[in-house]
């Protein structure tokens, strides 16, 4: 499930906008949680598909294999706005990856191609969607982190994706 840093809060519970800068890239909030993001959207980590190659070549046999080195990794995420503000853009291009090695993964720069059902879409008050997100990785990269920076505001939050820092490939 993702977690964004912020409070970790129940659709029914407000959002506590201070505890969210006490989260950082070495602190994440634990896996298996909803959070609010620093834009309103209570984020939620559905699915994780860590070696998503048949997929991507499912959807499109065009799509570029990963290199040596190197898996596809898909997120299915739901957003849902329950903060009654109207037009939270959610969006794939506000999602990054971050691992042990280092390295920060965008969804532009380390590009899947076509994979399906991307996240995209403006949150109206009530409204939930889902979608998935899509990044190429290095295989030795353990303790995966979201981080969602909506509309690169700088107001980053940070989910880790599994509970003991890694997932079986």
């Amino acid at each position: 499930m993702l977690i964004l840093p912020g409070e970790i809060l129940g659709h029914d519970q407000p959002c506590n906008m201070d505890n969210y800068r006490t989260r950082g890239k070495n602190r994440p909030h634990p896996a298996g949680s909803s959070v609010h993001g620093t834009d309103g959207a209570l984020v939620t980590i559905k699915d994780i598909d860590p070696s998503a190659w048949d997929r991507l070549l499912q959807e499109n046999e065009f799509n570029a294999p990963p290199v040596r080195g190197q898996r596809i990794l898909i997120l299915r995420v739901e957003a849902a706005n329950t903060h009654g503000a109207g037009g939270i853009d959610v969006d794939e291009r506000y999602f990054e990856l971050s691992g042990s090695g280092g390295n920060v993964y965008e969804t532009f720069k380390n590009a899947c191609g076509v994979y399906p059902d991307p996240l995209t879409g403006i949150l109206y008050p009530g409204d939930e969607l889902q979608g998935n997100l899509c990044f190429r990785v290095e295989t030795k990269d353990t303790n995966l982190v979201l981080i969602h920076n909506p509309e690169w505001s700088g107001e980053k939050t940070y989910l880790a994706l599994e509970p003991d820092g890694d997932f079986d490939q």
